[in-house]
């Protein structure tokens, strides 16, 4: 028999609370190991009992979990907005609440507009950056569980979610880039979290965009690589130097 509802969602944020933390403080990612008996299930059943606000969340989602959804369409109405402090294009969208209309904020020099309605994807990362991850769809109707910032920190940062499909049959948990406005809605820039619309990559229009995490490593690690090549380099040509040096003998 499938596990109570209440006791995999308890477990789920309790797992998603302790990878926030870990990510915080700079620590691996256990999502590239991840087992849902061990790392889910089996630490749900030790809990202590649910405080009023995580039970009544808990309620909430569970009655959403258990009528599943089959959308007539994915795609996602986009209603573009703008938001003056914000620096380039984003997402927002309230998690915990099924998905359809989707605020697309922009900054003043952003002239671009949205299509009405369209299919939504982003990258999802398996660690606290870009690195590794997966491309996943925003689905109409689907969900974004995100565990509750207990020290209220609404800044942009990579924050842990797990999105949920339509069907509620696929739960998929990774890290996105993200900060909380005044509602409480997540807010996902579309540079650094590789959005797409359409099928097209959403960019935002600025005289320079800032470097994306996986571009810097690329950089560093392409600059190590040059060096590391250029010493082999004037190693050997060292090397065949000496060799090419006359050797005189006395008469």
């Amino acid at each position: 028999p499938l596990p109570d509802r209440t006791l995999i969602l308890r477990g789920l944020f309790a797992f998603m609370a302790a990878e926030q933390a870990a990510a915080d403080a700079g620590l691996p990612s256990r999502l590239p190991r991840y087992d849902f008996l061990r790392d889910v299930l089996a630490p749900a059943t030790r809990l202590p009992p649910p405080t009023p606000a995580e039970e009544r969340l808990l309620r909430s989602l569970k009655f959403l979990l258990e009528t599943p959804r089959e959308p007539a369409r994915r795609a996602l109405n986009l209603r573009p907005a703008n938001a003056g402090a914000l620096r380039g294009q984003a997402l927002a969208l309230f998690p915990h609440q099924p998905l359809g209309d989707v605020l697309w904020l922009r900054d003043r020099r952003q002239t671009h507009s949205p299509p009405e309605a369209a299919d939504v994807t982003l990258q999802l990362g398996l660690h606290a950056e870009l690195h590794e991850g997966l491309r996943v769809p925003l689905g109409r109707d689907g969900l974004v569980l995100a565990p509750p910032d207990a020290g209220g920190d609404r800044r942009p940062r990579w924050r842990i979610v797990t999105l949920v499909n339509a069907r509620r049959d696929d739960f998929v948990t990774g890290f996105l880039y993200a900060g909380v406005d005044d509602l409480g809605r997540l807010t996902l820039p579309v540079d650094e979290n590789a959005v797409e619309v359409g099928g097209l990559r959403a960019e935002s229009r600025l005289p320079a965009i800032a470097l994306r995490d996986e571009f810097r490593a690329l950089l560093f690690y392409g600059a190590i690589a040059a060096l590391f090549c250029a010493g082999l380099l004037a190693r050997r040509w060292r090397r065949g130097g000496e060799r090419r040096q006359p050797t005189w003998r006395a008469a």
